[in-house]
């Protein structure tokens, strides 16, 4: 080949062969938009890639978020569906059932739960209407104690996957507090009433405890009005107090008075009981207070001749006890 350098000026090459480059450019620029292409979708595929790790991520936490405000209930929620298997419960029911996840998920809710038993027909009625059950307050027997729990039936919104919530909720605190604020209303409706019937016993104890002192003074004292009286019925005094003593008629005069002062002292007791007062710290003897209590008791109750004496021997040995 002759160079091109050495050619005179002005002369045109004729049938110069191509150079390799121009040979194969074609076959250099589909590797090139080949190379593009392929590098194209590896970004894409990249992109791709870190935009699901994100979302998976995203959806993890928010699954991680719900999973956790829903165990925060203290109430028991168990999801189940049209069979009434249990197919999701949160920490409290879990907790209710001393079972694993994996041993709980696919059992009939009746089996896990059997208090749930009665609420079967709820479920269904929720699910087929596919509206919720009002709260329901029921009580159970558990461990030998009743517990009063309500239980309230969602259904799931979804028509390809029917099935409810079941949320159970311990009301036996709350029912024990209603059950101690109506206690309260008939003690309180009680104690007023007492303080009426104390007023109204007060009155006629009064006058049965003067008279008997009276007729005491009249029948054994001495006095000029007494002798006076005696003459006047041409008895002398002695004898009418003879007559009373073999009759034991002083006796009976004392038990009536010791009987009517230990009646004002329970009427007082009672009034003290009932009344609201502000409260205040004094000294008091613990004996007298167990006095007090078990007159209380004893008019509460009721008590007999038995009860009676059941109450005395009980009081001598609290004495007894104290006084050791």
């Amino acid at each position: 080949g002759t160079e091109t350098s050495k050619l005179p000026e002005g002369s045109v090459i004729i049938n110069q062969p191509l150079s390799f480059f121009r040979e194969h450019l074609r076959l250099f620029t589909g590797i090139l938009v080949a190379i593009l292409v392929l590098l194209g979708t590896v970004v894409g595929l990249i992109v791709n890639i870190v935009l699901r790790h994100r979302l998976e991520k995203t959806l993890k936490n928010t699954h991680n978020y719900i999973e956790n405000i829903i165990d925060s209930m203290p109430s028991l929620v168990i999801a189940v569906n049209d069979r009434h298997e249990i197919t999701q419960c949160n920490q409290a029911a879990l907790e209710e059932s001393g079972l694993a996840p994996r041993q709980v998920v696919g059992w009939k809710i009746e089996e896990i739960f059997p208090f749930l038993s009665a609420q079967k027909d709820q479920i269904d009625a929720a699910i087929f209407n596919r509206r919720p059950v009002i709260a329901m307050l029921s009580s159970f027997r558990i461990k030998d104690e009743t517990k009063y729990r309500e239980v309230s039936i969602s259904p799931l919104p979804s028509k390809q996957l029917p099935g409810a919530v079941v949320r159970v909720d311990d009301k036996s605190e709350q029912k024990k507090m209603e059950e101690a604020l109506l206690h309260n209303e008939k003690m309180m409706s009680v104690g007023g009433l007492a303080t009426g019937m104390a007023h109204e016993i007060n009155n006629p104890l009064a006058a049965m405890v003067q008279n008997t002192q009276v007729i005491q003074r009249r029948l054994i004292e001495s006095s000029p009005a007494n002798i006076e009286a005696a003459q006047r019925a041409q008895v002398s005094l002695e004898s009418v107090r003879k007559y009373l003593e073999l009759r034991k008629i002083p006796e009976q005069l004392g038990l009536i008075l010791d009987s009517g002062r230990r009646l004002r002292e329970i009427v007082q007791n009672i009034n003290s009981f009932t009344n609201r007062s502000e409260v205040e710290f004094s000294s008091h003897r613990l004996s007298d207070i167990l006095d007090k209590s078990v007159e209380l008791a004893s008019v509460e109750f009721n008590l007999g001749e038995n009860g009676t004496f059941a109450i005395s021997r009980l009081l001598e040995s609290m004495h007894h006890g104290l006084n050791r």
